[in-house]
């Protein structure tokens, strides 16, 4: 079974010294993730960049952006970013009765992701799950394959999508959850996601060209998920 902790690795604060105007003059210490772990891909995008890529994309010269959003299968169904494909990892189900948990290779992620763009390693590639942890582990997966114990060669533009499809809640400096839409409670909606404070377009339909492993009948089976009403 597929462990986190293997891709998991510990982040090391740099040892660069600060300047008196607080400025950093040795290597950046963070990552730049949402969880702050290690990165072997490329950079962070926005939700919003992230749209506008694959929206610009259609009938464009250079080589079209391939958003892959490593949500389950009940998640994917439910709503993802139009034109994007289905490659879950590290989960492929989650389990609930009648529906078993069902977990995915490292090496099957890799190997779907690159029948997905036709083998082009120059593919523009964006990793999306729900709030920016499964998509780091996804991006490091495409972007350093020996390094996280699959055979392959890297992607060379990885990109993670850093809010994710729900995102997380923002705090101010006080540490206080922050109310997005001014409704005068924090819930759900407040989050920075793409389908949340973002509002970024959506879709809801399955098409085999984009489904994991071509197959869009197995979502009819998946352990099904959905989103609070905006």
């Amino acid at each position: 079974m597929f462990q986190h902790s293997k891709y998991v690795k510990t982040l090391g604060l740099a040892a660069a010294g600060l300047a008196l105007s607080f400025m950093v003059v040795g290597p950046v210490a963070a990552e730049g993730n949402r969880p702050g772990w290690d990165r072997d891909y490329n950079s962070e995008i926005s939700a919003a960049k992230a749209y506008l890529l694959i929206t610009s994309n259609k009938g464009s010269k250079d080589i079209p952006a391939a958003l892959i959003d490593v949500r389950t299968l009940g998640e994917h169904a439910a709503g993802h970013p139009k034109g994007s494909y289905n490659v879950p990892f590290p989960h492929i189900n989650w389990a609930s009765e009648g529906s078993p948990y069902v977990g995915q290779d490292p090496q099957v992620f890799y190997d779907e992701v690159l029948l997905a763009v036709d083998g082009n390693l120059d593919t523009p590639i964006m990793t999306l799950c729900r709030s920016g942890y499964r998509s780091v582990l996804a991006a490091n997966i495409l972007a350093n394959p020996a390094g996280n114990g699959v055979y392959g060669e890297p992607f060379t533009n990885v990109r993670n999508i850093w809010e994710g499809f729900q995102g997380a809640h923002r705090y101010d400096n006080n540490d206080i959850a922050v109310d997005m839409t001014g409704d005068g409670e924090v819930t759900e909606l407040d989050k920075d996601g793409w389908i949340n404070h973002m509002e970024l377009p959506y879709s809801t339909v399955l098409t085999p060209a984009r489904a994991y492993l071509n197959d869009v009948n197995q979502y009819e089976t998946a352990t099904p998920y959905t989103y609070p009403e905006h």
